[in-house]
């Protein structure tokens, strides 16, 4: 393979962005960033290499920025970034730009896409017309970025907004509490031990304890875990209980198992 999509995703919206990219491209190598132990693979050299996640409170998920400071990248590489979010791409492509040079690379190309949120602690699922509309429109924008990917070409930097500057003194304490908000998770008797959300936590973070889940506090504030649950036993505190689930129609809970 001459390229490389790396990617996290909790619901799926990033992995359908960088599967669609990366069949657009040809020979490219899709990859979820928690099936790998190191950054890349020892001895081969790819001519590009992209990253494709989600914004969570403004930024990039905490576990990608851990997987990005383990790499080693040359200025000469056309490396491309790929946000996914419900509202806006904040600072994320901010993140991605310092990690990158910090490790010796450049970010070549920087894209953003609104998907379908799935933050359920704060909102129930988009109406299905609204997502189709999201959808349709994503297909329409991986054209357009897959040809400048393909083409190596350089794009501005997306920049924070002022919003999104503002706000961001109010959500860093939250994002660095991250690891023991999963403590507000909660399981009642509709859970049948099918262990879903733990084969579908990306970080290994939920064990199985008397048949039922049981969270380590060291959560990501994916979702896939009460978003994936097929009977809706999962809950975060008193808050979701009548909120409807949102995954992406096109993936299955086998794309985004961990191997």
């Amino acid at each position: 393979m001459k390229n490389v999509i790396f990617y996290f995703s909790g619901t799926g919206n990033s992995f359908v962005v960088a599967s669609h990219i990366g069949t657009m491209l040809n020979d490219t190598e899709v990859i979820h960033i928690t099936n790998l132990e190191n950054t890349f693979r020892s001895g081969i050299v790819y001519e590009r290499i992209g990253f494709v996640f989600p914004v969570y409170y403004n930024h990039m998920p905490n576990i990608m920025k851990e997987f990005l400071g383990k790499g080693q990248y040359k200025p000469e590489q056309y490396i491309f970034g790929v946000s996914t979010y419900g509202g806006s791409s904040g600072m994320a492509m901010k993140d991605l730009r310092e990690v990158i040079n910090k490790c010796g690379g450049r970010l070549s190309a920087e894209f953003g896409i609104r998907m379908p949120g799935n933050y359920i602690v704060n909102y129930g699922a988009f109406p299905k017309l609204i997502c189709d509309f999201i959808y349709k429109r994503e297909e329409k924008i991986i054209l357009k970025i897959s040809s400048e990917i393909e083409r190596k070409e350089s794009t501005d930097n997306i920049d924070p907004s002022f919003i999104s500057k503002l706000l961001d003194e109010k959500v860093i304490d939250k994002i660095n509490n991250f690891k023991n908000e999963d403590k507000k998770f909660n399981v009642n008797d509709k859970c049948t031990n099918c262990k879903i959300c733990k084969n579908i936590c990306p970080v290994k973070n939920i064990e199985i304890v008397e048949d039922k889940p049981l969270w380590k506090n060291n959560c990501e504030q994916c979702m896939a875990c009460i978003q994936w649950c097929p009977t809706q036993a999962i809950n975060y505190s008193n808050k979701t209980q009548n909120r409807k689930r949102y995954t992406h129609p096109k993936v299955k809970v086998s794309d985004l198992t961990l191997k």
